[in-house]
């Protein structure tokens, strides 16, 4: 397989052999959820054998060494968590998540008692970016990723299997016969 040049900058893949991994994953993106599969009656079990593995376990209680703001973090994210996306196996990444907040408030709350300046001056008199800018705008950044990694934005629900889907495979099989007008 080999990548041709196409008009206005797009890429057109030729088959010439087998395709690896790596151009596998170009030219595939994202995987889509079973679900979908199953209502565009185009799920095939040797394909599509692994989308609907979930894991097992909850998120459980906060870690009894987080501070008193981290605790509070992690129980807001917890109860507006999409119901029966997170489980035991993401709490490192869901602490991770709770220590972005936490960090990005508390930089926050420093940057407004000093008056939200933008600007700070060196001791050289020199006028820099203030410090706080930085740290929250890359907490944002960090907040952003984490929290769509672990389900909290719509486009990544979209590729998560969760524990809160309780219609059938022969339920969604029949309703995706009807929305394309099949008897």
């Amino acid at each position: 397989m080999h990548l041709q040049k196409a008009t206005l900058g797009e890429r057109r893949v030729v088959q010439t052999g087998s395709m690896s991994d790596l151009q596998q994953g170009y030219r595939m993106g994202r995987r889509k959820a079973m679900e979908l599969h199953l209502v565009e009656n185009t799920h095939r079990n040797d394909r599509h054998a692994g989308l609907g593995v979930q894991a097992v376990g909850s998120l459980g209680e906060p870690p009894p060494d987080l501070t008193a703001e981290q605790a509070t973090v992690w129980s807001e994210l917890a109860q507006s968590a999409p119901p029966g996306v997170l489980k035991a196996a993401d709490s490192s990444v869901f602490m991770g998540l709770v220590f972005a907040v936490a960090t990005r408030r508390q930089a926050i709350r420093e940057h407004a008692s000093e008056g939200c300046p933008l600007l700070a001056t060196t001791p050289n008199g020199f006028r820099v970016p203030h410090p706080l800018v930085a740290v929250i705008n890359k907490q944002s950044g960090l907040i952003r990723q984490l929290a769509a990694e672990l389900g909290f934005a719509p486009s990544a629900r979209a590729g998560l299997a969760a524990d809160s889907i309780t219609i059938g495979d022969a339920e969604l099989v029949e309703f995706g016969r009807r929305l394309r007008g099949e008897a």
